[in-house]
């Protein structure tokens, strides 16, 4: 999706557009892999030897719960997908764009930094309800029947209990993540501009 968008002029995709194309590729890949995310948390937060593998933690969901189970909390997640991918896309391509337009500013360090500040603004916009999302996964191995179950009822308990801040907890280790993130998807990007460039011509 980056590489057709930044294949574009600035006169054919609008900063709109970039948005919008980043929101949908972003859901539709994160609702295709949301259970494997589920699986990912039960795995970290289970007693020792309650699960032997992916597989199996698989399979006990599947006969112990119901399928519902392999989407628990979703919607919080979704809904940070959707502003988190429309924003990096955005950003990412605009600033991509008039960074080559500019010599000064098109050489690989300067370009892997605006990768970075992209990954960055998404995370800053979503944050919030990825905190909620990971509350809502972590639900099943908790006994405190007063865990909110819904987004709104989760952000107001955390604001209740931690204020603004609680909102972004973590937040410094999700950006030491996204320098490493921003580096593959600079790498990746630049390669498939390469490849169909050469294709086209």
């Amino acid at each position: 999706m980056k590489v057709y968008t930044q294949n574009r002029t600035q006169e054919t995709l609008t900063v709109q557009q970039r948005f919008g194309l980043g929101c949908v590729s972003g859901a539709i890949a994160h609702a295709a892999f949301y259970p494997l995310e589920v699986l990912k948390v039960r795995l970290n937060l289970q007693q020792a030897g309650t699960y032997y593998g992916v597989a199996a933690c698989a399979r006990s969901i599947y006969r112990h719960e119901s399928l519902s189970s392999f989407y628990r909390g979703f919607k919080p997640s979704i809904l940070c997908m959707i502003p988190y991918a429309g924003v990096e896309c955005a950003v990412h391509q605009s600033i991509m764009n008039w960074a080559k337009s500019d010599p000064a500013y098109n050489s690989d360090s300067k370009l892997f930094f605006f990768s970075f500040v992209a990954f960055a603004s998404g995370q800053m916009t979503s944050y919030p309800l990825a905190v909620i999302r990971t509350q809502q996964q972590a639900q099943a191995f908790s006994s405190d029947s007063r865990q909110a179950s819904g987004v709104l009822q989760g952000l107001m308990g955390i604001y209740k209990r931690h204020g603004i801040r609680g909102y972004y907890n973590g937040m410094g280790a999700s950006f030491v993540r996204a320098v490493p993130c921003a580096l593959i998807n600079y790498t990746l990007t630049r390669k498939f501009e390469n490849l169909f460039s050469s294709m086209e011509s």
